[in-house]
């Protein structure tokens, strides 16, 4: 097949994923081409080395002010980013339009979740959706579309009725990407998804029928290192970023009364201000921890290896890498019940599911902790788990025949 693949990922678990998509496409002898605009992250798992990549201008606006002339900046350069993209995804289109194309495979866009490319494509044309923009969809603090709460105690509250103007503005911006986030993905003929709770995320954002499409791992590559030794630390992967969720870790081995762990954190990115309330309180829940950013997967695999165990409780994890990445490096992992995570891990036989409660967590801690021969066969029952349904051969098979049918030829 010759096939175009378009994608506007940050680095993370989909560029990973887009990365190891292409790499397999094109082992197995598929053409494969890839347009992105300008502004997509090109750090890790860059892929211009060994395919053909594209490159369109596309400005990208993030004022970095944070007074109140940068808030309206910034509000303004969110409708300017919109009209960016979809100037790009026309340009790329067109440009895909005029080659000999059998499909095309487009991946997320980081700002608007699904792209603009799948209004303007001429051929059969499949989105693989990690996940639906969520925060229009997911309450945080509080939800999107709440307003903010009035003070009580202020007869005229300035800072009220700015944040109400603010809110207003963002409101109706968020609206519109709605809207149009909608139409994008109608556009396309096929959605793939990453996982059934995905499945379920993009139904209830969209209204949209979406197949699912499991990922896979680099079993050769993510494999126990045997001669790193057991250490006595937790390993937690991710984004340091309050929906990786890690002061609950925190919070669940600071119960651990004796021999306390320590947790290390590997980051491929995050954000400076959660970082120190994460260390704060650690210091304060007297909970020894290390962070590490952008390491090599060479030190990864290593960390994973050494581990005891690795620990899961990111918030409504469409999918999620990690699990399946400790397991291919025979480590087992102690994961909260929650998003994909439920089809990735089976409670006893390659980890430990449990609720969100942070004495639960310390509970499956300590049972791993004090029967490592446990510990051991969940690593290994992982490791087969990965090999039989993981494997990046397993991910290639699905998605093949994912591509091949939208085309009518079957593989």
């Amino acid at each position: 097949m010759r096939i175009a693949v378009w994608h506007n990922l940050p680095s993370g678990g989909g560029k990973r994923a887009l990365r190891d998509q292409v790499s397999m496409l094109m082992k197995r002898g598929h053409h494969v081409e890839i347009w992105r605009p300008l502004c997509a992250d090109h750090g890790p798992f860059d892929l211009s080395s060994y395919v053909n990549e594209h490159i369109n201008p596309c400005r990208y606006y993030n004022p970095s002010q944070n007074n109140l002339f940068g808030k309206f900046k910034r509000l303004i350069g969110q409708y300017l980013n919109l009209y960016e993209l979809n100037k790009n995804a026309k340009l790329c289109a067109s440009e895909i339009n005029e080659r000999k194309f059998d499909v095309l495979l487009s991946h997320s866009c980081h700002f608007m979740g699904s792209p603009f490319i799948g209004r303007y494509i001429k051929i059969p044309s499949t989105l693989y959706l990690h996940e639906p923009n969520r925060i229009l969809y997911e309450a945080k603090d509080r939800h999107p579309m709440a307003l903010p709460s009035r003070p009580n105690n202020s007869f005229f509250p300035v800072k009220y009725y700015v944040a109400k103007f603010e809110d207003k503005f963002k409101h109706s911006f968020y609206r519109l990407k709605a809207r149009e986030e909608a139409s994008n993905a109608s556009s396309f003929d096929t959605i793939l998804v990453n996982s059934y709770f995905n499945r379920e995320s993009v139904l209830r954002a969209y209204d949209i029928n979406s197949q699912v499409c499991y990922l896979g791992v680099d079993t050769e590559l993510f494999k126990k290192n045997k001669i790193q030794p057991k250490g006595r630390y937790i390993l937690a992967v991710g984004a340091m970023v309050r929906e990786k969720n890690y002061s609950f870790l925190i919070q669940a081995i600071s119960l651990i009364k004796k021999n306390k762990p320590k947790l290390i954190i590997v980051s491929n990115a995050g954000n400076p201000e959660y970082e120190d309330y994460v260390r704060e309180l650690a210091k304060n829940s007297k909970v020894p921890i290390e962070v590490y950013y952008n390491i090599p997967d060479d030190h990864l695999i290593r960390l994973y290896s050494g581990a005891l165990l690795v620990a899961y409780a990111p918030r409504l994890e469409p999918f999620g890498y990690v699990p399946l990445e400790a397991n291919a490096c025979s480590t087992p992992v102690v994961a909260v019940a929650e998003g994909g995570v439920r089809e990735t891990v089976v409670n006893e036989l390659n980890g430990l599911l449990i609720d969100h409660d942070p004495q639960s967590m310390a509970d499956a801690i300590n049972s791993l902790l004090h029967y490592p021969e446990k510990a051991a066969v969940l690593g290994e029952n992982g490791r087969n788990f990965v090999e039989e349904n993981w494997s990046l051969e397993k991910a290639t098979d699905r998605l093949e025949m994912k591509l091949a049918r939208q085309i009518g030829i079957e593989i």
